[in-house]
């Protein structure tokens, strides 16, 4: 499972065999090397569907056998961007089936509540220095954007779609406006510009970037270049607009 732009990739590692429970982690430790240093990503096969009580590496037939009643919503979004990579390959649809994990309840105003009440906690971790700019985690910026379009998609049951694909989804079946979809895309886009000119440049994407810094006038001089836009005026607009959809949507 890839996480919510947090530089690391989510697995859940299913065994068919005990023997197979020997070459986990060495085969984590060898995936990790190959995305760390060549990507700047981290792999962590901590996510279960039971939450913090299951077993890290269960057996295939658990997977089959999982109660759906107990789906929490952060699972069903989580479970959005699930994607099948190696092994039964003969099992591998049906296996995908019995993961794809549909939120038993309707979607309604508990749900929304939740959504809130993370939104909440991110808030009270997030820097509150104003030297700082957040790609990640400030207001209207990715996590906003990816934690909406996530749970939106949730009734649908479907999975393995990009951001912007699922952007796309909502709007072909009417849950989002085509100037909402337009208004999303176009701020996913420009902080995603950013972040590509970020490693471009430095090897790295920055989440977090101090202003008034050298690293800071390259990007903007980049960001210019590439979009004849300004990043910080640009940014505030785009954040105004997803906070905007988000109230319109009823949160």
């Amino acid at each position: 499972l890839e996480s919510l732009n947090n530089k690391e990739i989510e697995i859940i590692y299913v065994i068919d065999t005990s023997e197979d429970l020997q070459q986990v982690y060495k085969i984590v430790q060898q995936v990790n090397d190959v995305l760390l240093n060549q990507y700047h990503y981290t792999v962590d096969i901590r996510l279960r569907i039971g939450g913090n009580d299951e077993p890290i590496i269960q057996h295939v037939d658990r997977y089959y056998q999982y109660d759906k009643a107990r789906i929490e919503i952060w699972q069903a979004m989580a479970y959005t961007k699930m994607r099948f990579i190696t092994g039964f390959p003969d099992q591998s649809k049906d296996l995908l089936a019995a993961l794809s994990l549909q939120y038993p309840n309707p979607i309604g105003p508990s749900e929304k509540d939740f959504i809130n009440e993370l939104r909440s906690k991110i808030a009270l971790h997030r820097n509150s220095d104003n030297k700082f700019v957040n790609f990640k985690s400030d207001p209207g910026y990715l996590l906003d954007i990816e934690f909406l379009v996530q749970f939106l998609i949730i009734p649908f049951s479907k999975r393995g779609l990009t951001t912007l694909q699922t952007i796309d989804f909502l709007k072909d079946h009417s849950v989002l406006t085509d100037l909402q979809s337009q208004k999303l895309m176009d701020a996913y886009n420009f902080i995603r510009l950013i972040e590509f000119i970020s490693r471009t440049i430095y090897g790295k994407s920055h989440e977090k970037l101090e202003l008034d810094t050298s690293e800071y006038f390259i990007i903007v001089n980049w960001v210019q270049e590439k979009t004849s836009k300004d990043l910080r005026p640009t940014l505030a607009l785009h954040s105004e607009h997803v906070m905007t959809i988000y109230k319109e949507l009823g949160f």
